[in-house]
């Protein structure tokens, strides 16, 4: 898990992590914990490795309006294009990006980590 990133006006933070794991995945399941004075103003997205050649995944997109802080953990239930890694090998880099699209609220990427089941 790797951990505080700030996260400014206008602009993008990312973290990312290096997965080894080379059995085929039965499940994938995304922890993020952010702190932000309006999570309204996010869009979080999971970029998986190039090598599995699937297209980024938008887990938070601007929803929650004024409220602070999104602590989740996002699996196949609550978005559906997680499944897609279900049989894939998930060995490389994954990245997490928060874009905050609006002014005068900043937060911190705390952490962002990956629940493998193989």
């Amino acid at each position: 898990m790797v951990r505080d990133v700030p996260i400014r006006d206008l602009s993008a933070a990312s973290l990312t992590l290096t997965v080894a794991e080379v059995e085929p995945l039965l499940s994938l399941k995304v922890r993020v914990d952010l702190e932000h004075t309006y999570i309204g103003d996010l869009v979080v997205t999971l970029r998986a490795p190039d090598a599995l050649a699937i297209a980024p995944i938008k887990l938070h997109n601007r929803s929650g309006g004024g409220r602070d802080n999104l602590k989740l953990t996002y699996d196949a239930v609550s978005i559906p294009e997680l499944a897609q890694f279900v049989g894939k090998v998930p060995a490389g880099i994954w990245t997490l990006e928060v874009m905050d699209l609006a002014r005068w609220d900043q937060g911190m990427l705390r952490s962002f980590a990956l629940e493998l089941e193989v």
